[in-house]
């Protein structure tokens, strides 16, 4: 209790709406989700929404734990943020990019901060309630589409040397569409529970967050590249489910329970498949993992992509969904 104090008198009035953020962000709203919950994480003391003062330029403000509550697990998010994206230097199509951060906390009760990009078109967890609502199902096309990306966001992190561990429905973003794509860009977010391979040497499991435990792999905490290609299938899975829970999602999957008219074409569920596999070793690589979602997309040869639900504008963005012209199967 006598921590929280410090930490609020030491914040003062900095992270308060209206207020700019290292002479840069002006702090619009508290972003919140659905259910109109302010959007934190189990680490996170808040996520706002910001705007450059100077470019106009709309963004996302992390708010990180301090010190004295979790000893240097922001200062590595930031770093492992930094060697992925500099300050907004580097760009992947499939990941959030940081673009600011406060350097150097020196006092245990500062709180640490992070300004990244902003994907204003929800999470995959929004858009499986919003077809779960409607009893609609998710084109296969949107699936392939959400698979190819979160592959490619895995592959570049890896290259990289890092390790998200925290590949859940709700770290899959999704931004406004790239020009001429009917479907929104696919971005994998929140490194808060990121390590990179010089991490593991020098730290130990219990030192580390530990994620989504819903989501964990066969394996545990443990922090393996083939862990990522697990989450990565549990969250595709889900996603043909159009079920937030993996549990029952893998329940229904193992007994091919009726989704409604909706069925799984054979090379998907096959992939799904392979990056599920109990043991680590059995699992695809992320650039393998790539190459093979791309050769089964050729296959398909579909012509045109049947669009997404449109939702309506929350906080100030609007989701930019096409209509859904499916209708579910009896």
């Amino acid at each position: 209790m006598l921590d929280e104090i410090c930490i609020r008198r030491r914040a003062g009035p900095k992270f308060e709406l209206g207020s700019i953020l290292n002479c840069r962000w002006k702090i619009l709203s508290s972003l919140v989700h659905g259910g109109g919950q302010v959007s934190d994480g189990c680490f996170n003391r808040g996520i706002k929404l910001v705007q450059d003062v100077s470019s106009g330029q709309l963004a996302v403000l992390k708010m990180l734990s301090p010190d004295i509550l979790c000893p240097g697990h922001a200062a590595r998010e930031i770093r492992i943020l930094k060697d992925l994206f500099g300050h907004g230097d580097v760009a992947h199509e499939n990941a959030v990019r940081l673009l600011d951060s406060n350097e150097g906390v020196k006092h245990p009760h500062d709180i640490p901060w992070a300004v990244t990009d902003l994907c204003d078109a929800g999470t995959l967890a929004q858009l499986i309630k919003m077809y779960g609502d409607g009893r609609l199902f998710l084109p296969e096309e949107f699936i392939w589409h959400v698979f190819d990306g979160l592959a490619k966001a895995v592959r570049f992190c890896h290259a990289q040397g890092v390790i998200h561990r925290d590949i859940t429905l709700t770290n899959v973003l999704l931004g406004s569409p790239s020009q001429n794509d009917t479907y929104p860009t696919v971005q994998l977010g929140d490194f808060g529970c990121a390590v990179t391979q010089k991490d593991m040497v020098q730290s130990s499991l219990a030192n580390l967050l530990p994620g989504n435990p819903r989501f964990l792999p066969p394996e545990g905490c443990e922090a393996h590249k083939a862990s990522d290609i697990y989450q990565t299938g549990l969250v595709v899975l889900c996603l043909y489910m159009r079920d937030n829970d993996p549990t029952e999602s893998l329940a229904d999957f193992a007994a091919e329970a009726d989704t409604h008219g909706q069925i799984c074409s054979p090379e998907l569920k096959s992939l799904i498949e392979w990056c599920m596999a109990a043991k680590s070793t059995e699992r695809p690589s992320a650039e393998i993992l790539v190459r093979k979602i791309q050769e089964a997309k050729t296959e398909r040869c579909t012509v045109g992509c049947p669009p997404l639900l449109k939702s309506a504008a929350r906080e100030g963005m609007q989701i930019r969904f096409c209509v859904a012209t499916q209708e579910p199967r009896s």
